[in-house]
């Protein structure tokens, strides 16, 4: 099945699957501790390690998950090819810091939310279910009826 509005197959959310989070973080010890908060709370999630574009776009292709954790070090410049054909709306940004200047750059370029570093802790799990659950939605809304 395809989107309604990009060309990438989507993948199934439902409330008994694990998901499928891909994070996109270079600093290692962030990166495990998002991998090991997700695991806690979502069931699943793969990781790898952001080494340029083409590493993302290669990924996103052969994971197609449902939701992408990205460091904003990393959004958009060097994956704008990669996320060109990836929902927006299941693209989570991990800023410096609690400014609205970097939450209003993350947010025009395209992802669909945004959580500062020091927050983690505190919202990336309700991020996480808040876009998983439209995903779901959105998903079951546009697959066909089964025969």
């Amino acid at each position: 099945m395809t989107s309604v509005h990009h060309e990438t197959p989507e993948r199934t959310v439902s409330p008994s699957a694990t998901p499928t989070v891909l994070i996109a973080i270079r600093h290692r010890a962030m990166s495990e501790f998002t991998r090991e908060l997700l695991d806690r709370h979502l069931g699943s999630s793969t990781v790898i390690e952001l080494g340029g574009g083409e590493l993302l776009k290669d990924a996103l292709e052969r994971l197609r998950p449902d939701l992408l954790v990205i460091d904003a070090g990393n959004f958009p410049e060097c994956c704008e090819q990669a996320l060109a054909r990836y929902p927006s709306e299941r693209v989570i940004v991990i800023g410096p810091e609690p400014h609205d200047s970097y939450r209003s750059a993350a947010l025009a370029a395209g992802a669909a939310s945004w959580v500062p570093r020091d927050r983690i802790g505190d919202d990336l799990v309700a991020e996480a279910h808040a876009l998983l659950s439209v995903v779901s939605h959105h998903v079951r809304a546009v697959a066909p009826p089964l025969p």
